[in-house]
């Protein structure tokens, strides 16, 4: 391991993070912060506001909220399932 959280191979010296390749890559937030978010969203009954979430962890904007719930739903989305109504 290299400093930063950064893996490295022994043969070719590539690095690569834990998050690369996530919807976590490249965050300035802990990943607790992260974690928390994905446990309130997904156990909250009616789901959780973005504005909720920036309360409830503190953040400085109202857009990181927002782009972490963002972050997260696009990821939920399955695109083979079938719709819910016939058009």
């Amino acid at each position: 391991m290299t400093g930063l959280g950064r893996w490295q191979c022994a043969r070719c010296r590539h690095q690569v993070s834990l998050t690369a390749g996530t919807v976590l890559h490249n965050t300035k937030l802990p990943l607790t912060v992260w974690f928390w978010a994905a446990y309130l969203m997904t156990t909250e009954k009616r789901g959780i506001s973005a504005l909720l979430l920036q309360r409830q962890f503190g953040l400085g904007c109202y857009e990181t909220a927002w782009m972490m719930l963002h972050k997260f739903r696009r990821a939920m989305v399955n695109m083979e399932r079938e719709p819910l109504w016939a058009r």
